[in-house]
């Protein structure tokens, strides 16, 4: 017969008991951190690229090439790229704008077909966000290890 004697069991199950208020407290800064990277990235779709769609003429001989459909909106007045807000709850972060012209851009409306930014740019950003929640819950966890 064999016998297993497991010492400092109420130490454990308090660690094991603290284990996710320790790893929410780790992961929240990660959570603002790839909120700010999807950001980003937004601004960086917004304000890069060339785009096939119409060329406008815009005041003093300058133009503007829209983007076609399925493209995302090239930044003219810098508005909508200006307008991206971050707001972080807890666990929960949401990026945006509040000009109604950003979600028409992203989805489309009856007259326009979408010209999607805030998605795409949000998958393109999903390794270093992914990146970002793995190493806190990791750091976290080596944390409650060495208490």
């Amino acid at each position: 017969m064999i016998g297993v004697t497991v010492s400092g069991r109420a130490a454990l199950a308090r660690k094991l008991g603290s284990l996710p208020r320790a790893i929410e407290a780790a992961i929240a800064p990660a959570i603002a951190e790839a909120a700010e990277e999807v950001r980003g990235e937004a601004r960086a779709t917004l304000d890069s690229g060339a785009r096939s769609g119409r060329v406008y003429p815009r005041t003093q001989g300058r133009f503007h090439q829209a983007s076609a459909p399925g493209e995302p909106p090239k930044s003219d007045s810098g508005r909508l790229a200006d307008s991206l807000e971050v707001e972080v709850r807890g666990l929960e972060a949401r990026v945006g704008t509040g000009l109604a012209r950003g979600r028409d851009l992203e989805f489309g409306t009856r007259d326009m077909a979408p010209r999607p930014w805030l998605f795409p740019s949000l998958e393109k950003a999903r390794p270093r966000v992914m990146k970002l929640v793995a190493e806190a819950v990791r750091e976290a966890i080596r944390d409650m290890a060495g208490r």
